[in-house]
């Protein structure tokens, strides 16, 4: 595991480091317009916003994109063919997701601490600014597990349906679009299955059923993939 995961890591290495350069140079502008107040700042904030929200987004699906490179392309396809299973090469694509989505979330967190302190004449503004639901530390590190959850459990439902492409319709005429379809579906059973887990049981338990119903979704998926991956890929 430990080697597929560097490997997954190696591979998407370059468009992280691109991203990361983006992050430093908004905080370089963000830095020089607060000390040479000359209005940059502004320029930088906008850049982080930008960065932090597409970069957070590519940062997530690049395992997906990985994975359709290795089932598409000849040689990344040998990896399938080595001694690891394929719960471990699926486990990887998934872990290095989460890894590096917890790792990019960390150091825009770091960055934003960083810049409340930096901006020191505006720190009480911003300490007494009414933020949604009165976020403590812990209540904004909750929250991001709990969309961290949410974000696998779809990167999850993504490669069983793209796994499914490879595998049950890999002749078939149509079989992205029908993969589509198997995503749709999966996503709408999902949902109604939480609006009757929902109606079951009391409104506060509600954020704590949704997380379990996804984590069995991630298992179920993964397993399911990897399965498939087993029994139906071939060359």
């Amino acid at each position: 595991m430990k080697t597929l995961l560097k490997y997954e890591f190696k591979k998407t290495m370059i468009s992280k480091i691109i991203i990361l350069i983006a992050l430093a140079i908004a905080q370089m502008l963000i830095m020089i317009g607060h000390f040479t107040h000359n209005g940059i700042d502004g320029n930088g904030f906008i850049l982080y916003g930008l960065t932090v929200t597409f970069g957070g987004f590519m940062i997530g699906i690049m395992s997906i994109i990985t994975l359709l490179n290795d089932l598409s392309n000849n040689h990344s396809y040998m990896l399938f063919m080595t001694p690891h299973s394929s719960y471990a090469i699926l486990g990887a694509k998934v872990l290095e997701n989460a890894l590096s989505l917890f790792l990019f979330a960390v150091i825009s967190i770091v960055m934003i601490i960083a810049d409340f302190f930096m901006y020191g004449g505006y720190k009480q503004n911003l300490i007494h600014i009414d933020w949604p639901m009165q976020m403590t530390l812990n209540r904004t590190l909750g929250l991001f597990g709990y969309a961290l959850i949410l974000w696998l459990s779809l990167v999850c439902l993504i490669i069983l349906s793209i796994v499914i492409q490879a595998t049950l319709f890999k002749d078939a005429k149509h079989n992205f679009l029908l993969s589509l379809l198997v995503f749709i579906g999966l996503s709408i059973i999902l949902g109604m299955i939480n609006s009757f887990v929902s109606g079951l049981i009391p409104h506060r338990f509600d954020a704590v059923a949704f997380v379990i119903l996804n984590i069995l979704v991630i298992i179920g998926t993964y397993i399911g993939a990897a399965a498939l991956m087993d029994h139906q890929l071939s060359l």
